[in-house]
């Protein structure tokens, strides 16, 4: 894994490449809404790149090469903006408990730090021409916060908070009046932040993805959770959010990750603490316990 120069990307979604659901005319995956309407479903086709992507890289497969080229053609054709700030990719659905604060074409910090990943290495590996211009053009949603219409929260204590010295943490779902802060997206965004910066050398992304580390930071012990990870920190949740055992195992997969980006060794006491939870069949038995109870109280909850 090459962390200064993006090529693969950081985890391998090449087992999603051939999965025979509804697509378009060139295999890249849509969303079937039901009633015969089709979507894009932008980290479908961001991950749906990903994979071709590691399959060219390990084969040499130009097959695999137009397709990774045809998803990122997909995500510049399908690419909003909104005006007189940032371009991003509308989702289609929203989850139930956060439709009606989301609103229809909603913004995903998730889904456009793997946008702006995916164009970073069309643009840096394939010079996809404007591919680096629309991921440059899309990195206004990870700088405005969610009060001015991003995505970006400020979480630091007093004193942390307002201005480029403030820390801040990437919202998955911004909601204006309801931080839920998913561990996953946030780092799903980061990454694209940091790819962004390496590729294009642009010193506010680095500053940015600065910020964000530490807002990570600042919140990171707060995701341990009775010898498990929470998937969330909402506290309009019955009760916290415990991730479920994929989200757990992806919960340290990034944090060893973003060791290997920061060298910052507070990831990697994350990444062995819930690596060693994990081993115990005793906490993965409570923790699925606790997930069907927090379901239970929650029926409209996001997935976790």
């Amino acid at each position: 894994m090459d962390l200064t120069t993006p090529r693969g990307y950081y985890f391998d979604y090449s087992a999603r490449v051939d999965y025979g659901g509804p697509s378009d005319a060139l295999g890249v995956p849509m969303l079937d809404k039901g009633k015969g309407v089709l979507e894009y479903s932008p980290p479908d086709v961001a991950q749906f790149a990903f994979g071709n992507l590691e399959l060219y890289l390990n084969t040499g497969s130009e097959r695999r090469r137009r397709l990774f080229e045809a998803a990122a053609a997909v995500l510049a054709r399908t690419a909003e903006e909104v005006p007189g700030s940032y371009v991003g990719w509308p989702m289609p659905v929203a989850p139930r408990a956060f439709a009606e604060k989301l609103g229809s074409g909603w913004f995903s910090g998730l889904a456009h730090g793997e946008c702006v990943s995916v164009l970073a290495r069309a643009g840096s590996l394939f010079r996809v021409e404007g591919a680096l211009d629309l991921a440059s053009r899309a990195m206004g949603g990870f700088h405005l916060t969610v009060e001015d219409g991003g995505m970006l929260r400020e979480v630091g204590a007093p004193g942390q908070e307002g201005g480029l010295e403030s820390v801040a943490f990437i919202e998955e779902y911004p909601m204006l009046d309801r931080p839920s802060l998913v561990l996953n997206g946030h780092v799903h965004a980061m990454w694209g932040i940091h790819d962004h910066w390496r590729v294009t050398g642009d010193h506010a992304s680095e500053v940015l993805f600065d910020r964000c580390r530490h807002g990570l930071l600042h919140l990171l012990d707060r995701y341990d959770h009775r010898s498990w990870t929470r998937y969330d920190l909402d506290e309009r949740w019955a009760g916290a959010n415990p991730a479920s055992p994929i989200y757990h195992r992806i919960h340290i997969a990034q944090m060893k990750v973003l060791f290997r980006m920061t060298g910052d060794e507070a990831f990697l006491r994350a990444a062995r603490r819930w690596e060693a939870w994990a081993a115990s069949p005793w906490n993965r038995g409570r923790a699925y316990l606790r997930k069907v109870r927090f379901k239970l109280r929650n029926r409209d909850s996001v997935v976790g």
